[in-house]
């Protein structure tokens, strides 16, 4: 069976592509700004199409409902193989990196510059103050 080649299905299966694995339902989120209702058909449509297998895994979050989760099948890994993904995907794609280790990397980058730069910029600041007050006297 066959799919359209719309930016919205490019999105989703970039991600896939992206992870090499399976993605749940907050993988395609994270990565996308496909909006709820298109991250759903998309599953559908795509599970429909024989492109991903769904299922549901149990999920400790405030959701009642089983987190989906997409793994490529034979023919999904072909569809993407074949090129699907080579054409723009426009809007709805976003980069694919993961927003809670960008944020990790973020607070690493930030300590570092708190616990060592900062103190060199203080020290510096501080010793040109004595020399501006000596070449005033």
């Amino acid at each position: 069976m066959s799919i359209n080649n719309t930016p919205e299905t490019r999105a989703f299966l970039s991600v896939l592509e992206a992870m090499d694995g399976p993605a749940t339902m907050a993988d395609i989120r994270k990565r996308t700004s496909l909006n709820e209702d298109k991250r759903h058909y998309q599953f559908k449509k795509l599970e429909k199409a024989g492109i991903i297998n769904v299922e549901y895994k149990e999920w400790g979050g405030t959701s009642t409902a089983p987190m989906k989760e997409a793994q490529l099948t034979e023919s999904g890994e072909e569809l993407l193989e074949s090129g699907f993904l080579d054409e723009e995907t426009s809007e709805f794609e976003r980069a694919n990196v993961d927003i809670v280790e960008l944020a990790e990397e973020v607070r690493t980058y930030n300590e570092f510059l708190k616990n060592s730069v900062y103190e060199d910029v203080k020290t510096l600041t501080k010793r040109v103050a004595d020399l501006e007050e000596q070449i005033t006297k």
